[in-house]
């Protein structure tokens, strides 16, 4: 509360926009979740850090006003912004096995481009994680050798061409 007091005095700018992105559905224990992480996020920004946390949901589990206002209270940490976008139906209309809500949510994370146009870049969390440092590197890192996606199982660097 202090710091962000005297940053605010200070006029400290915000240069680094980080651009986060949640598949989530109205289940209050992944609300419990996913505002631990973004906490822990916010928690260890850089002081010139801007975080945009983007929630992803499934038209038909869309997320209560009651859990979206969970996910928007912790500005007092540090301020950020938050949208919530809806997977478009049409995306999984006449793919088999992707008639439930769970797999579609899942899958959702490789179809970001579809859903958030506008961003250039973006970092997909599970909700169940705790962030230990700024994020900004991983975002802007420029080392994924062409793949539009990169990922880590057990701290092993994986890269995939397409889906």
């Amino acid at each position: 509360m202090l710091r962000n007091k005297i940053l605010d005095e200070v006029k400290f700018p915000k240069k680094k926009p980080i651009n986060i992105a949640f598949s989530l559905n109205n289940n209050p224990k992944y609300i419990r979740y996913a505002k631990t992480t973004i906490a822990s996020i916010l928690l260890n920004a850089d002081l010139d850090s801007y975080y945009n946390f983007y929630v992803i949901m499934d038209s038909e589990d869309p997320m209560s006003e009651i859990n979206k206002k969970a996910l928007m209270s912790l500005n007092s940490i540090e301020p950020y912004s938050i949208e919530f976008k809806t997977i478009p139906k049409e995306i999984f209309q006449n793919k088999e096995g992707f008639d439930d809500i769970k797999t579609r949510l899942l899958f959702s994370r490789f179809l970001l481009e579809n859903v958030l146009q506008e961003l250039d870049y973006i970092i997909t969390l599970d909700v169940d994680i705790i962030v230990l440092r700024d994020l900004y590197k991983l975002q802007y890192q420029n080392d994924l050798g062409g793949y539009p996606i990169a990922g880590a199982i057990e701290g092993k660097d994986t890269r995939e061409k397409s889906l």
